[in-house]
Order: C-alpha cells, then structure tokens, then sequence
C-alpha cells in the first residue's frame, strides 16, 4: 500500500496560529507591511506540498517521506518566522536590539538552509525537491551525489547566513544575499554536469 504523507502537527499549529491572530493585533513590520498576509499564504503552500507526493510520477517523496516532512517544517518555519518575531516584538517579549537582528531576512532562511540540508541526501529522486538537473534525473547516483553535497554546503550556508547580521555591515549583508543565491544554484548545476560526465566517461 502507498505510504502516505502524514499531517506534521509543529507545522500545522504554528499555521493555525498565525490564522487565529490574524487582524487581532496592529501588525507592521518597519515598511512591509504585506506581512499581515503571510499565514495565507504559508497555509497555501503547506497544502501544495502536501499533495505533491500524490503528483510526483518519479516516487521519490513517498519514499523519502520523512525527510520530506522535515523540509516543508523548514519552509513553513522559515516563511512565519518573521511573522512570529512581529507578534513578540508587538507583545513587548524581546529586547529591541534582539528584534532588530531577527528582522533580517538572512536569519530565516539561514534556519530554512540548515534544517534543509540536513535531510536533503536522504531524498530520493523526484520531480519537486532536491538538485533536480537533467543530469541528476537521469542518474540516480548522481543525484545521490549532488544532492549529499548540496545538504552539506546548505547546512554551512545556513549558519554563515545565521551569523552574518552579527559579524557584516547591512550593505555587504544584501549584496551578499542577492549574489550567494544565484552562485548557489549555478555551484550544484555544474557539479552534477561534472559528476554525470565524469561517469559516461569512464563506462565509455
């Protein structure tokens, strides 16, 4: 019998919660105010992630369910974060410079990185999550492969991403952000090109 992907209850009440506050506390975060809308749009995207094992043609989440459980945690955690740190900070339950810190983007999705990488090797092929390349989907041990090395390089991205509001001034903080994502992809593109190459290669 197909195994199905069971409810995570950490994730499911952290959306309810944030669907029960809405509109019952003046909720402004510096100049986005559109924050207000975040657990719309969060329990919009748990449901899409919720049916995508169902769509998956390739069987890899229904056999990594798991680990794939733990990465919607992640993105659920990482998109409420600062929706949560708005309600503390309302609530008066964190010292100003403290909130100041958790307003930067780079503390979600460096928690979303690090909670990610640690489960992305253990996910099989599929056609949602993961280094999906055509070089990974046509190999399995080349996904195997590039995907450990993204898990690992994730991790370590997220807690340099962590730190980095502490350790860099706000101008290097953006640029940073804005360049490291794109170097992201391109890194794990190039390294499952390399790794599926290397492969024929050496069978040929």
């Amino acid at each position: 019998m197909k195994r199905r992907l069971k409810l995570d209850w950490v994730t499911v009440l952290l959306i309810l919660g944030s669907l029960v506050m809405w509109g019952r506390f003046p909720f402004e975060m510096g100049h986005h105010p559109g924050y207000q809308y975040i657990p719309f749009i969060v329990a919009i995207v748990y449901l899409l992630m919720l049916i995508s094992p169902l769509l998956d043609r390739k069987g890899g989440l229904t056999a990594s369910l798991n680990a794939y459980t733990n990465i919607i945690r992640a993105v659920v955690i990482a998109i409420l974060f600062q929706y949560y740190v708005g309600l503390a900070v309302h609530l008066g339950l964190l010292y100003e410079n403290f909130a100041r810190y958790l307003s930067f983007p780079h503390v979600p999705i460096g928690i979303a990185l690090l909670l990610i990488g640690n489960h992305l090797p253990q996910i099989k092929p599929n056609s949602f999550v993961g280094v999906r390349t055509h070089w990974t989907l046509k190999d399995p041990d080349v996904w195997r492969k590039t995907n450990r090395l993204c898990g690992y390089f994730s991790m370590l991205t997220g807690i340099f991403l962590i730190l980095s509001p502490l350790l860099l001034p706000v101008r290097m903080l953006f640029i940073g952000l804005v360049l490291i994502l794109p170097i992201y992809g391109m890194l794990f593109i190039l390294y499952s090109y390399w790794l599926y190459h290397r492969k024929s290669t050496k069978i040929s």
